[in-house]
């Protein structure tokens, strides 16, 4: 159960704010890093529905900047915000 919730997570570190021509959805993330997102999650055998579930509650709650500042974060020695585990957890639960 724990390397189903990190998987997604740290997928999510793909979905980085970054300047793009490409047409972005109303949270302003692009086709491309939602593309991303679900590929790195999946890669390691997560089901899609599962995938999908923390995509869309990450994108609803946080925007692309936020993502980014928060990777970020992470990559300098501080800790996963909390409440991506909370998602995590309430995906796995809602399947």
């Amino acid at each position: 159960m724990k390397l189903l919730l990190t998987i997604p997570l740290l997928a999510v570190f793909g979905v980085v704010a970054c300047a793009s021509p490409e047409t972005t959805n109303n949270r302003g993330y692009t086709a491309s890093e939602e593309r991303e997102f679900m590929k790195g999650c999946t890669k390691g055998n997560a089901p899609k529905d599962y995938c999908q579930c923390v995509l869309e509650k990450i994108e609803y709650r946080y925007t692309p900047q936020e993502v980014d500042l928060a990777n970020q974060n992470i990559k300098a020695g501080r800790d996963m915000p909390a409440e991506w585990l909370t998602i995590a957890k309430r995906c796995a639960i809602s399947r």
